[in-house]
């Protein structure tokens, strides 16, 4: 099971690049692929078995994340706005002159990026720091178990070794992928819908 989310990420890849599609088409594919990744967020937190008093309690954590990354992607879309007509023209000037976009452009744009990237990396740090206070408060000790070995960290990032990582360090790992994936919120408020207790 923990394979599967690497599998759907090769799937994407694959998907992505290797077919043309109409719009119909793209947005129908869309929502099998998010389905699913429904399924890849059901695998992981169905285990924890969390009550309806604990997902009560981490839904208004995650949502507030979500509001912070929905706020960010707000600044960034005004940030792209900006950028567009001096990129639009730098594309077409070098198409038509065949000479490549000057350097002061390739800085400014690395250093918007670099700005964006950095807002991102921040978020994602307060976002998890919010979740995994509440994650902590309402979760037992075997829940915090489950989500700690639920996740294989090299299968996402090679460079991680599970075994030099605590027990903190996997659960907030898990947090991030996983309590903080776009659709998790959806499910989670699903879930608490059919969950007693």
């Amino acid at each position: 099971m923990k394979h599967f989310l690497i599998c759907v990420g090769i799937f994407l890849n694959l998907f992505t690049f290797g077919h043309a599609q109409s719009a119909d088409q793209a947005r129908k594919s869309d929502e099998v692929v998010a389905k699913m990744r429904q399924i890849d967020l059901l695998v992981q937190i169905i285990p924890l078995a969390l009550t309806k008093d604990q997902l009560d309690k981490l839904l208004p954590a995650v949502e507030r994340a979500r509001a912070k990354v929905r706020q960010i992607e707000k600044e960034e879309a005004d940030t792209l706005a900006k950028l567009d007509s001096k990129v639009t023209d730098a594309v077409n000037k070098a198409i038509e002159t065949s000479v490549a976009p000057p350097k002061a452009l390739l800085d400014e744009l690395a250093s918007a990026t670099q700005t964006m990237a950095d807002k991102r990396q921040t978020a994602i740090e307060d976002n998890t720091d919010l979740v995994i206070k509440v994650f902590n408060d309402v979760c037992n000790a075997g829940q915090k178990a489950a989500a700690a070995n639920s996740l294989a960290p090299q299968m996402f990032d090679p460079n991680l070794k599970p075994d030099k990582m605590t027990q903190a360090e996997k659960i907030r790992f898990f947090i991030q992928q996983i309590l903080l994936d776009p659709q998790a919120y959806d499910v989670m408020l699903r879930l608490e819908k059919h969950t007693s207790g």
